[in-house]
């Protein structure tokens, strides 16, 4: 997604924002997936060979994402407010 009809500070923003993803390197970005990933087949794991309950990871897993979406939104909303700060 690419906002190409405006060229102002906040769509060259926005367009950052959406091609960076979390706001990291791609190094960065590849090694927090693979965390994210390597957490969630872990409780996945404990879940159903330990706990014996295939849906508890759930629990686990859905506070983590929330609060991943709250930092993306924080992140998405500190780059606005700077490019409208201007340089």
């Amino acid at each position: 997604m690419c906002i190409s009809h405006n060229t102002g500070p906040v769509a060259g923003t926005i367009n950052a924002v959406l091609a960076d993803g979390l706001g990291m390197p791609s190094e960065r970005r590849i090694v927090a997936y693979v965390l994210l990933g390597s957490l969630a087949l872990v409780t996945l794991l404990y879940s159903l060979l330990i706990a014996r309950a295939p849906l508890a990871w759930v629990g686990v897993m859905v506070p983590l994402v929330f609060l991943y979406l709250v930092w993306r939104f924080v992140r998405a909303h500190e780059r606005i407010a700077d490019a409208l700060e201007g340089p």
